[in-house]
């Protein structure tokens, strides 16, 4: 959160000065993609908008850096016996 209003207060002052930003933040010539690709194709994005499950659907969140997350416990790592030492 300090960072987000970091941001938003040296964004204000900029505009309080007469800086403006892109008007197009995803596929203009120093936009989002642009920092990707150099072809671009930002009608792909919307590609399908409704008529399939959002990617985002497809992901997940692992709660802890060494959790393998896998359902069941499938494919999980073995783990050092706790007698071993480092």
């Amino acid at each position: 959160p300090d960072n987000a209003a970091r941001c938003g207060v040296e964004a204000a002052l900029l505009a309080a000065e007469g800086y403006v930003g892109t008007r197009d933040g995803v596929a203009g010539s120093r936009a989002f993609l642009a920092g990707y690709t150099d072809d671009a194709h930002p009608g792909e994005l919307l590609a399908g908008w409704g008529e399939r499950p959002l990617e985002i659907m497809a992901t997940s969140l692992k709660p802890h850096a060494c959790c393998p997350l896998q359902p069941n416990g499938a494919g999980r790592r073995a783990q050092a016996p706790q007698a071993a030492r480092l």
